[in-house]
């Protein structure tokens, strides 16, 4: 993990900071964890599909918090995505739009099944999607937006549902997350996770989940992450091996009795920078009056983003950039078939985002230190 050592004069000690960190969090189900792992390695039901377990817990779990009928979990978030876009039948010709400043999986999901990606701008503000950027590239051709909830921030969800094209739910950031009440994996009509060990609900590896509520397809999904099986050496359709593994399950069912306070750290700690940071030259991710975010990241904007984080370094403190390239500006975008449009909001915030050290371990003393250091960073600009 990348971290540095603080000195904290008043305590006389030096205090870790770090960027990323699952240590804390996975701590408090360490043991917890060790004896469902001891009973599951002693009944040798090693892979999903042989009996009941973690995995159908974990979908079930998932379920019922989302308010969603069905849930499938698979081995990472890109499998769920790849398995949203067979769900929605796309193919040579169709369009789908999805972010410029997104991780590449969010188009390349599609793009495998022959799809033209279609880029689009954001809101300079929240750095989502909107109706009026979607708007703006949409064609007779468009089959499906894929809408990413960046860095846990909700996509403006009864907005982008006026388009009435098909929405799939990138909330690989946004565990926990609400848009008007409603939870993160309940705004498209596929909406997908991420359990990758850094996010706000990781496990200890890949794996992911698909969620929905469409009856008809959720035979065809079922089989289509066993490969087309929907019963053993019996395949429907061009499926592959998307399984979640049972461990990852295991591991996640546990994390989920710590899961509230895991959100509540985060916002907690992103309502000490938000007052840090207030009438200041940094300027936070907006996050809408009725959004509430998840904080996978706690992303700001800054003038000169090199310097001031060169500065930022001299002094100690962690920071990174998510994302720093665009989907056009990677050597992959030329190998889809892929239209590259105008989106000038999200080449400038590439350009001035900076994401501050966001996980359980920080402490608000810490996220103190980190804000007034940035804003230090500033004098003699």
């Amino acid at each position: 993990m990348w971290s540095v050592l603080i000195y904290n004069p008043d305590r006389g000690i030096h205090m870790q900071i770090k960027l990323f960190d699952v240590h804390v969090e996975n701590s408090w189900i360490k043991q917890s964890f060790f004896r469902e792992l001891e009973a599951l390695y002693d009944s040798e039901n090693f892979t999903l599909g042989y009996a009941e377990g973690p995995v159908e817990t974990l979908e079930k779990l998932w379920c019922n918090h989302c308010g969603r009928k069905y849930a499938l979990g698979v081995g990472a978030g890109t499998h769920a995505l790849h398995m949203a876009a067979f769900a929605l039948g796309l193919r040579p010709g169709d369009e789908v739009i999805v972010p410029a400043n997104t991780f590449i999986s969010t188009a390349t999901s599609a793009a495998m099944l022959g799809a033209t990606i279609v880029e689009c701008d954001v809101d300079p503000d929240t750095l989502n999607l909107t109706r009026s950027t979607v708007e703006a590239v949409m064609s007779q051709r468009t089959r499906a937006v894929f809408a990413v909830n960046l860095y846990g921030n909700p996509y403006p969800y009864d907005d982008l549902r006026q388009l009435r094209v098909p929405l799939v739910e990138d909330a690989a950031h946004s565990h926990g997350a609400t848009y008007n009440g409603l939870p993160s994996g309940r705004l498209g009509d596929f909406s997908i996770f991420s359990f990758f060990p850094m996010k706000v609900f990781g496990g200890i590896g890949d794996s992911g989940m698909v969620l929905f509520d469409n009856a008809e397809r959720y035979e065809a999904l079922f089989a289509f992450r066993n490969c087309g099986q929907q019963k053993p050496h019996y395949a429907t359709v061009m499926g592959n091996v998307y399984r979640m593994h049972v461990v990852q399950a295991a591991f996640l069912v546990e994390k989920w009795k710590v899961f509230e306070r895991i959100l509540a750290h985060r916002r907690r700690i992103a309502a000490v920078y938000d007052e840090c940071f207030r009438d200041t030259p940094v300027t936070p991710q907006r996050i809408l009056p009725r959004s509430h975010s998840s904080y996978f990241a706690y992303v700001v904007r800054v003038a000169d983003r090199e310097k001031i984080g060169a500065r930022l370094t001299a002094r100690e403190i962690p920071w990174t950039v998510q994302y720093k390239y665009l989907l056009h500006e990677q050597p992959v975008w030329n190998q889809m078939t892929a239209k590259t449009t105008s989106v000038p909001n999200a080449e400038r915030a590439a350009k001035e985002i900076m994401s501050l050290p966001m996980n359980c371990s920080v402490t608000d003393e810490q996220a103190r230190r980190v804000a007034t250091t940035l804003l230090d960073c500033f004098k003699g600009a």
